[in-house]
């Protein structure tokens, strides 16, 4: 029951993978790190979340958005049309659950929109889906920056560099905050 004990967040994430809440457990795990709890035990429950994922994925669908509806989505979201694009993407996502950039677009619209926690949810499930997106992790240290969470937002944005070396919108992010 008290928040600032270490036992208290492993055996809430614990509870939630037993239960097969990934997404929630992911996002708590995220939430207990940027509070400054880590450790061994995080990191595996990390593992033991991408473990979950990844196999659960492997026994659903296995296509991602053709090129032409991405673009078109893509094309919305530029002009600004960010309530079309979620209205879009919502639609989509039950035929094309493992297209990460589905996810990060609506992150992207939820942001314009002044959303920001659904925009971190939405950057939460892209990240599960595809851990190694830099740009899903610089989007979601903007956010979070927005928000005044400085050090989970600088947290992402040196992950979005580890990723991609030579990802400049990640290194000007960072040494803004």
């Amino acid at each position: 029951s008290n928040k600032n004990e270490k036992q208290f967040w492993l055996s809430y994430i614990k509870a939630l993978i037993a239960l097969n809440k990934t997404e929630e457990a992911h996002s708590l795990l995220t939430t207990a790190k940027n509070k400054g709890f880590k450790g061994n035990e995080f990191d595996q429950l990390f593992d033991r979340i991408l473990t979950t994922v990844s196999s659960s994925y492997k026994e659903t669908k296995t296509e991602v958005l053709p090129k032409g509806e991405l673009r078109s989505i893509i094309n919305l979201y530029k002009r600004g049309e960010n309530k079309e694009v979620l209205s879009t993407i919502n639609r989509l996502i039950g035929n094309f659950p493992k297209d990460y950039m589905l996810y990060n677009i609506s992150g992207a619209a939820y942001t314009q929109l002044g959303q920001l926690d659904a925009a971190i949810k939405s950057y939460n499930k892209a990240l599960i889906i595809n851990p190694e997106s830099a740009e899903s992790h610089n989007n979601l240290g903007i956010v979070l920056q927005r928000k005044g969470e400085i050090k989970a937002a600088k947290t992402n944005y040196l992950k979005a560099i580890k990723l991609n070396p030579t990802y400049a919108e990640a290194y000007n992010n960072l040494g803004i905050i």
